[in-house]
């Protein structure tokens, strides 16, 4: 799908709005695409996302917009309705992409923290291990020196694994839960009419 064939079916699917605001959104979009450039073309068009999912989305926010202005006459009333009916018949498009962009990320979220968790799991068992084996070298320092001098150095390597562990599930963390965010703000601004 190149841009003409974009904006044609963004404005096959926006045929009933008034003739005025859907120029308004053909010359937004037709900006989008000029702002982009020939090269970024379909990347553009990835961003944007499918134009039966814009053209809900302009609904919504159409009918929205004009419930919040007074009706200044019989008509004005008619056209909120008709965008209210529009915006409601636009929505079995919408509402399973939104559902399942919303369920996609709650599970990409759950998967990041119980990664996270592993991590932080992991160097405590690192940490609690290495100092475990720490005490056992003192109490067998009298007794057995050789055991004594292995569980030292095993609970000294065990320590440091853990430390190690625990400075790098802190930095997952972080990394991810930007990730997470961005993937947030990535999907409720994707195609969004300003």
């Amino acid at each position: 799908m190149n841009r003409q064939e974009y904006l044609n079916a963004l404005e096959n699917e926006l045929r009933k709005m008034p003739k005025a605001e859907l120029s308004k959104v053909l010359e937004y979009y037709s900006e989008y695409f000029d702002e982009a450039g020939l090269e970024n073309e379909q990347a553009a068009i990835e961003e944007l996302g499918e134009p039966q999912m814009i053209a809900s989305q302009i609904f919504t926010e159409t009918a929205i917009k004009s419930m919040e202005e007074p009706v200044k006459s019989v008509k004005g009333g008619l056209n909120t309705i008709w965008l209210i009916i529009l915006a409601i018949f636009a929505s079995p498009v919408a509402l399973p992409l939104i559902f399942a962009g919303v369920i996609v990320v709650a599970f990409l979220t759950f998967a990041a923290l119980m990664l996270f968790l592993s991590f932080v799991l992991v160097s405590v068992a690192f940490i609690a291990s290495g100092l475990c084996s720490f005490i056992v070298g003192f109490v067998l320092l009298f007794s057995q020196f050789a055991s004594a001098i292995a569980n030292i150095g095993t609970g000294f390597i065990m320590l440091a694994i853990g430390i190690l562990t625990a400075i790098a599930s802190m930095k997952t963390g972080i990394w991810m839960f930007n990730w997470i965010v961005r993937l947030f703000n990535k999907l409720f601004q994707k195609g969004a009419v300003k």
